[in-house]
């Protein structure tokens, strides 16, 4: 964002974080819903209804340790009348997993208790599930898309998530 990070601590006495960051300033009002803000690549609303038909009352399960992820993923999809489930460890979602009742899984991978690969080797080996899941990780080397791969991961998408490549990515295995 073309920004600036400074910290200043002293042993006993604190910490400054300060930073700086180029904004873009919004004129109008902003306060009024618009997909193409929120969303760039559903631009009319023909397009949000092909997404829309797809996802309906589906059943997507949510994993993720972190609430602000968690929230932020599952307010996206409602936006599309799917039906969310949540859950914050890889424990849960097996658990919940074992309902068979999702038609996908999005799975974080590093989580307490049990993280995203275990929970996914469990839910194709002990459960037998072939439901889609969908690794959410901001760990997004090689090396992490092929361990999401070999745990059962049918894909890997990144943090911050980028919605349209969520959409995409969950539309074409629903």
């Amino acid at each position: 964002m073309n920004g600036d990070i400074q910290l200043e601590s002293e042993f006993n006495r604190g910490s400054k974080l300060t930073f700086s960051v180029q904004l873009v300033e919004v004129k109008g009002d902003i306060s009024k819903k618009d997909d193409t803000v929120i969303n760039p690549s559903v631009k009319t609303n023909q397009a949000k209804q092909d997404i829309k038909s797809i996802l309906t009352e589906k059943e997507i399960l949510i994993i993720d340790d972190n609430l602000v992820n968690l929230m932020i993923t599952k307010k996206i999809l409602l936006g599309y009348d799917v039906n969310v489930t949540t859950a914050d460890n890889g424990k849960k979602a097996v658990e919940l997993a074992s309902e068979g009742i999702f038609d996908l899984i999005l799975m974080d991978i590093q989580m307490p208790v049990m993280d995203g690969y275990e929970a996914t080797k469990t839910i194709r080996e002990t459960l037998q599930l072939n439901l889609p899941i969908i690794a959410l990780s901001a760990n997004v080397m090689d090396v992490d898309r092929t361990l999401s791969e070999q745990s059962g991961m049918n894909a890997h998408l990144g943090k911050p998530i980028k919605i349209d490549e969520l959409l995409k990515t969950i539309t074409s295995f629903l």
